[in-house]
């Protein structure tokens, strides 16, 4: 059974009236309220809040490199938005709009989400499950992320499924001679054999037949804040984000030179402060 099956209420849990009350108080803006049916998010977007949703419904829905979405879940009031990507300050994986009757929700952007994880051991706990349970559930689940394309069981594209699942980026794998679909994007695309593996990304980029490097630049460059990574030495060296200790943003690239180093986001930079302090 799936995630999503097994540990659905802890995957989009309902915050009490005191839990929202909390909540609140962290809000990087006054609530929003949205039409019906109106984008509250696309795939890629950078830096899109976490949406705590006060009244009507946003429906959640993933989306590939093929540009195919299926449905995820509709939130209610006392729900919220968000995976783990976004404790990173990263792009989203999933799109929303507001449901049928549009929606009135209130956004907690990284920072302000950082704060109620330290204000509010509770609420943070809640969320911090739901957002790495979340992650867990794209990529088991597939029909997000990045689309794989090429023979299966060839160096290249074992290569790619291998770093993308280090990486805990969501992918599905499409045989370019043995899938109807699979050949239906090479020939859509004019793709040569020796051309193969493709990546199709989430927002519509084609990769043909990338290196490690070239995927971990794209990842970083579309889907981490750009301050969680940088160029040394002529090679590609990328920082990983911490939560608490826990990293919720990997590498996502390889130095070809230099070294890669780790930065630490206030949230963990807190923690380590509090036990400093409980030291003394």
């Amino acid at each position: 059974m799936s995630v999503i099956e097994t540990r659905r209420h802890q995957l989009f849990p309902v915050l009490n009236a005191g839990q929202i009350d909390t909540a609140k108080r962290f809000a990087s803006a006054l609530a929003r309220e949205f039409t019906p049916r109106e984008i509250v998010y696309e795939v890629a977007a950078p830096d899109a809040p976490v949406w705590l949703v006060l009244k009507g419904s946003i429906d959640v829905v993933r989306r590939d490199g093929l540009n195919h979405e299926a449905p995820i879940t509709s939130l209610l009031p006392g729900q919220f938005s968000g995976e783990s990507s976004q404790l990173a300050g990263a792009a989203t994986l999933a799109s929303a709009r507001a449901g049928p009757e549009g929606c009135i929700a209130l956004p907690l952007d990284t920072a302000h989400v950082h704060a109620l994880m330290i204000g509010s051991a509770e609420v943070g706990e809640i969320m911090m499950r739901a957002f790495i349970l979340r992650r867990v559930a794209l990529i088991e689940e597939g029909d997000a992320g990045a689309i794989l394309v090429g023979k299966a069981g060839t160096k290249d594209l074992v290569r790619l499924q291998g770093f993308l699942g280090r990486n805990g980026y969501p992918y599905t794998v499409l045989d370019a001679f043995d899938d109807t679909k699979g050949r239906a994007v090479i020939e859509r695309l004019g793709v040569l054999p020796d051309e193969l593996p493709l990546m199709a990304c989430p927002n519509g980029t084609i990769l043909k037949r990338p290196t490690n490097v070239e995927v971990g630049a794209w990842i970083a460059a579309t889907l981490v804040n750009p301050r969680y990574w940088e160029y040394w030495n002529s090679g590609l060296a990328f920082k990983a984000s911490f939560v608490g200790g826990q990293q919720i943003c990997p590498v996502v690239g390889e130095a070809t030179s230099g070294h890669t180093r780790m930065l630490r986001t206030p949230l963990a930079n807190s923690r380590q402060r509090q036990k400093a302090n409980r030291s003394r």
